[in-house]
């Protein structure tokens, strides 16, 4: 066996792997909604702040309204579930709320 028969047989294994997570992340839209507003705050706060560490630092300064600002996030994109292409309007939502926070 030479090395891209090892190689193609390593990217199968991964492959399937990849497509189990992704057929539970289908069924499970949820986790998808909290990470994907976590980091959509995250990436408001960093641009409002002109700086990635100034982000950072109002996580841990102030907690308490990232917290606020993420579930706010994480309720509007959680309308999504109610539509047959999810991940299209959550994509949507999330760039409303980027334009929004910008």
């Amino acid at each position: 066996m030479n090395i891209k028969e090892k190689f193609a047989k390593g990217n199968r294994a991964l492959a399937r792997k990849i497509k189990q997570w992704a057929l539970v992340l289908h069924k499970h839209i949820w986790p998808i909604s909290v990470i994907m507003g976590v980091l959509l705050n995250f990436v408001i706060e960093c641009l409002h702040r002109h700086s990635l560490v100034g982000g950072l630092m109002h996580i841990v300064n102030r907690p308490l309204p990232f917290i606020f600002n993420s579930l706010i996030i994480i309720t509007v994109l959680s309308l999504a579930n109610f539509f047959k292409k999810r991940y299209c309007v959550m994509s949507l939502l999330s760039a409303v709320f980027l334009g929004f926070g910008i």
